[in-house]
């Protein structure tokens, strides 16, 4: 995909996070407060109060941001030819994509506010709880412990390729029974190695898109779901995305109060005070995302070390890392925000100036390895 394009969605991006930061601040500072009490004047009833709130606060961004989406998606899309629709088909597809994620949020809002008017002391760690089971299913254990369960798949057929494979899990310490394809039908983002199931009885599943890699590049992809295992990389990240969340919350729950009382609000669960809420959320996910991105960059660094020192195979990892890049959408070179807040791994041009980096040092020392045997073979 044009990388022009990705860099264009990725500033759209984080213009449309500016404008829910100013809108959040705005709604907070003066029209939230007689839009609840408009509100309550309907229905006392938490939840539908809470509905009809949420409803008419996402409407008003919805037709805020939609330039912004108009832009993003729809005219650079255009201009790039990434798709060929008419501006109809676009509104339909935008209409329902937000109609998804409003849902989304109202069952996430509506938890919220339950424990905040039943538990208005420990809310925020009831609240907290409720996220951190969330995201390390969402993240954890849906993605390779239940979804390998459903994937329909049959022993790689290629032997020769199936013994390289174990061969390179037991010199990562893993020990695995099988390999096997993915068989198509099962659309996923983006190609996958994965494992399913415990020891001894642990396969190893690759995607279908791999009969199009070389031998070489499988393996390549293949240690890099072995580093991510060696190291446990996927349980650290979940532990922090645990704490952070539950450190989000707890600030939260030590601020809502006096921000509420400073924008005008006298109880925490008035649905009004509810931007002032999302910016504290706002702000602190922020911090803890740049914290966050920033610590997966430093162990996808450290995975690609472990494949090049048990690989040596620098011209296979480069040509993975282009596939990889080709297939997964993303700005090759992204800006310093845009890195910060939305890459949790390096930009692919760096990854491959580090690999080249290494083959350079790797062919130096060789030539200077050469060097030292022709002076001691010399009389």
């Amino acid at each position: 995909m044009n990388n022009s394009y990705l860099r264009i969605k990725n500033r759209v991006l984080l213009a449309q996070g500016a404008v829910l930061f100013l809108y959040l601040f705005i709604m907070a500072y003066s029209f939230s407060l007689p839009l609840g009490e408009f509100i309550y004047q309907l229905s006392r009833n938490s939840v539908i109060a809470v509905s009809l709130y949420l409803f008419v606060l996402y409407v008003f961004y919805f037709l805020i941001s939609f330039g912004l989406n108009f832009y993003g998606e729809f005219l650079q899309a255009k201009k790039f030819q990434i798709k060929d629709e008419e501006f109809g088909e676009w509104a339909k597809d935008l209409l329902r994509r937000q109609g998804i994620i409003f849902i989304a949020l109202l069952f996430v809002v509506q938890v919220t506010y339950f424990f905040l008017e039943t538990q208005p002391k420990t809310w925020w760690l009831l609240n907290a709880a409720f996220w951190i089971v969330i995201i390390i299913f969402k993240n954890e254990i849906f993605p390779f412990y239940i979804l390998p369960l459903i994937l329909r798949y049959a022993p790689l057929s290629d032997e020769n390729l199936k013994s390289k494979i174990i061969a390179l899990a037991q010199k990562a310490g893993v020990t695995i029974q099988d390999v096997c394809r993915i068989k198509p039908g099962f659309h996923l983002r983006t190609p996958i190695v994965m494992f399913s199931g415990v020891n001894p009885n642990r396969k190893m599943l690759l995607d279908d898109i791999f009969c199009d890699y070389t031998q070489e590049e499988v393996g390549i992809a293949v240690l890099q779901e072995l580093a991510r295992n060696y190291y446990q990389h996927r349980w650290k990240l979940a532990g922090c995305r645990a704490l952070f969340t539950l450190l989000v919350f707890a600030g939260a729950g030590v601020m809502f109060k006096p921000a509420a009382r400073f924008f005008g609000f006298k109880l925490i669960f008035d649905i009004g005070a509810f931007p002032v809420l999302a910016l504290l959320f706002l702000c602190g996910a922020g911090i803890f995302i740049v914290i966050f991105n920033d610590l997966s960059r430093r162990f996808t660094r450290k995975e690609d070390d472990f494949v090049l020192s048990k690989s040596g195979q620098t011209e296979a990892f480069i040509s993975v890392l282009v596939r990889q890049a080709n297939e997964s959408n993303r700005d090759q070179n992204p800006g310093y925000l845009a890195e910060k807040l939305l890459f949790d791994k390096p930009s692919f041009s760096q990854r491959i100036l580090t690999i080249q980096d290494y083959a350079h040092n790797l062919q130096f020392k060789q030539g200077d390895n050469q060097e030292n045997k022709e002076d001691k073979s010399s009389p």
